[in-house]
């Protein structure tokens, strides 16, 4: 612990490469939703292909982050703060998501990648600690053997409709790989030396746009809706 690693750019690069693959795809799916483009194009097997790549590059940058915040820290309490305060940011904006969508579509998202995400950070913050890592599986062990619902979150049943769905299991190892690989790939990262202001500034700003461009989207759509109806 304490070896400080500085802000890597490639990271905001890559991450803010994902986000807008991730608009332009949720446009798309929008668009196929509301009858104003056809499902054959975000059906075809290259665009389901790099859409899986980009979900695992942002789980795998998940873990990538929370290793640097582990480097960073002085001892493993402050590691385990950061961490929590992460989880809070990212599960009140998951439960957004789900109360939203609960009101507007049969298919609601009841464990999306945000919850993922949120699941994994927390998860992620147990690690260092064998005290608080068997007591983060034995809860989870004993969720799941009490609710069918969490065996479906942890990736042991068939999931329920929904219009994002992301199982821990498998999606938490990208998680993983990207927590343990850090250190190996850490001279990579620093080589890089391709820059984009506005791409990096897209990466930073991940989880605002995240959480701002459905809305946007669906609610201009609603709005086209309304005009041609009339």
């Amino acid at each position: 612990m304490v070896t400080k690693i500085e802000r890597l750019p490639v990271l905001d690069l890559i991450r803010g490469f994902f986000v807008l693959f991730m608009v332009m795809f949720h446009l798309s799916f929008d668009l196929v939703y509301f009858g104003y483009m056809q499902s054959t194009i975000i059906n075809s097997g290259f665009v389901d292909f790099f859409a899986n790549l980009v979900r695992f590059g942002f789980i795998f940058l998940v873990g990538v982050s929370s290793r640097i915040i582990y480097l960073n820290s002085s001892s493993y309490n402050e590691y385990l703060l950061k961490q929590l305060k992460r989880f809070c940011i990212l599960v009140t904006c998951a439960l957004l998501i789900s109360v939203t969508t609960y009101f507007i579509t049969d298919d609601y998202i009841y464990f999306g990648i945000l919850h993922l995400i949120s699941f994994t950070v927390l998860f992620l913050a147990c690690l260092p600690s064998k005290r608080l890592l068997s007591a983060f599986i034995f809860i989870n062990i004993a969720l799941a053997i009490l609710f069918e619902q969490w065996k479906v979150i942890v990736g042991i049943n068939i999931p329920i409709a929904s219009l994002d769905f992301f199982a821990v299991y498998p999606w938490i190892l990208a998680a993983l790989i990207g927590y343990f690989s850090f250190q190996s790939l850490l001279p990579i990262f620093r080589k890089f030396e391709f820059r984009s202001t506005w791409l990096e500034f897209i990466g930073k700003k991940s989880l605002t746009i995240y959480m701002l461009h459905q809305p946007i989207f669906i609610g201009v759509i609603l709005l086209v809706n309304s005009i041609v109806r009339k």
